[in-house]
């Protein structure tokens, strides 16, 4: 029979177990949530890069000066 710190401790590595699963399984979550949030970012960012590239291409060569009316900081 298990004395009574025994059992105390017992009982609290068992509770302890179940709550860094917990903690584990609530991490994992939130790296995928930071990831899916990272590559959708770097989506709209590289979309936004090409556009601005496309219109630079299309300027003539006059107009780079003001750089054709592009809004770098919206």
């Amino acid at each position: 029979m298990l004395s009574y710190p025994e059992r105390t401790l017992h009982g609290l590595m068992k509770d302890n177990a179940g709550a860094i699963d917990k903690l584990t399984q609530n991490l994992l979550k939130l790296k995928n949530d930071f990831d899916s949030g990272v590559s959708i970012q770097t989506a709209i960012v590289s979309f936004r890069v090409h556009e601005d590239v496309g219109k630079i291409r299309t300027c003539s060569h006059g107009d780079l000066d003001v750089l054709c009316g592009l809004n770098f900081f919206p």
